[in-house]
């Protein structure tokens, strides 16, 4: 019989179908085993996977002639920050024998890996500088590796380095960790000699510019970022350096030398501050007006924030509290009392405007008053935050 095309090519497709239908419906004739139960040892041992755990600090000391009792217990407590950067989840530290590292105690443990860098919060005065103002843009917003302290070993980068376990720092000590809290001590030493119109934020501004490149490889792009600031006086970062003009015919408008940092920066009770103010001021907050003499904090904001993706940039600032504010009628005209004050620990000025960027970071924004005399907690803290963000393992066992 003969086909068609179209039968012919039927035929085809559904001769081998009606052929295998036996054996799709065929019963097996064996029973169905079930399979083998195979013991299996499972341990708790962690293999660190995690590549989160790259940070990048930066610390912007104040330098100028009232920071000496703060520098010497800022240097003093450093060791507690190195110490609460010790995790857990990053396994015991490299290259030291016997080093114990568990939940419950994490003094072998290794920390994460750092860059650590110091500049100082003097840029200068522009050309109106003067004394320990005299150099134009000060310190420019450089790290510094140089250090202050006879017998320390500094660096020998311009920043501290970590990376499992190995440090750039060649004191001969078997722990890298012990390395950098030696180092880190050695060169936060800035001394006293700085610029008295204190331009903490726009010094961490200058050290952060990836465009300006003065530090060039301290800034990774994967790592977290923590900016430290320690000062006992509030940011004066200038948008317009007349703000400094020694001119006595500026005076009514700016104020005496000693107090238009403040005048210029900060309203209080909703309005400006006036020179001839005397006893308590209220409600102070910064100002933010983008044409006034000095970078409205916004611009801080949103520049460190932009450095990183959101939540990856820690604020932390040890300053003066924001209140009380008194203003007090000298021999030089009006001048800004203290906010709180330590016979041991010194002196701080009101910092309004360092605190209003600490609280738009919110979460990751921390104050603590430099008047408290301990600056363990504060440190202790910024570490904890640190651990907590960078995280740790997602398996526990090598990934195949």
């Amino acid at each position: 019989m003969m086909f068609s095309g179209n039968k012919w090519r039927y035929l085809k497709v559904l001769g081998p179908i009606v052929a295998g239908l036996p054996m799709i419906f065929a019963c097996p004739t064996r029973p169905m085993e079930m399979p083998r139960a195979e013991i299996t040892s499972i341990t708790g041992k962690i293999y660190p996977q995690s590549p989160e755990k790259d940070v990048d600090i930066l610390f912007v000391i104040d330098n100028s002639s009232s920071m000496d009792q703060e520098q010497k217990n800022l240097r003093q407590n450093f060791p507690k920050l190195i110490e609460a950067l010790r995790s857990y989840s990053l396994g015991p530290e490299v290259g030291v024998e016997g080093a114990i590292c568990t939940k419950t105690n994490t003094s072998g443990c290794a920390i994460p890996n750092v860059h650590i860098g110091v500049i100082s919060s003097d840029l200068g005065a522009g050309p109106y500088g003067y004394g320990a103002c005299a150099k134009s843009q000060g310190d420019e917003g450089r790290l510094t590796n140089s250090p202050k302290t006879d017998g320390c070993i500094a660096p020998n980068d311009a920043y501290i380095t970590y990376a499992d376990g190995v440090t750039n720092v060649a004191d001969g000590s078997a722990s890298g960790v012990d390395s950098v809290k030696q180092a880190l001590s050695c060169i936060a030493k800035l001394g006293t000699e700085g610029c008295g119109f204190e331009h903490h934020l726009e010094a961490a501004y200058w050290a952060l510019d990836g465009g300006a490149n003065r530090n060039p490889g301290f800034i990774r792009e994967d790592a977290l970022l923590a900016i430290v600031v320690i000062a006992d006086e509030d940011d004066c970062s200038a948008r317009r350096q007349d703000l400094f003009d020694q001119d006595p015919r500026r005076m009514e408008e700016l104020g005496p030398l000693n107090f238009r940092c403040f005048k210029q920066s900060v309203n209080c009770d909703g309005a400006e501050v006036s020179h001839a103010n005397e006893g308590p001021l209220n409600n102070c907050v910064a100002k933010t007006d983008e044409e006034g003499y000095l970078h409205p904090i916004k611009r801080y904001s949103e520049f460190f924030k932009g450095l990183k993706d959101d939540g990856r940039v820690l604020f932390t600032a040890i300053i003066g509290p924001n209140s009380p504010v008194f203003v007090e009628q000298g021999t030089e005209g009006a001048a800004l009392e203290p906010s709180c004050s330590s016979d041991e620990f010194g002196l701080a000025d009101p910092g309004i405007r360092i605190k209003s960027l600490v609280d738009d970071f919110g979460d990751e924004g921390a104050y603590s008053n430099i008047c408290a005399g301990d600056f363990g907690p504060p440190m202790k803290t910024l570490g904890e935050k640190i651990v907590g963000r960078i995280g740790g393992q997602c398996i526990a066992a090598p990934p195949l």
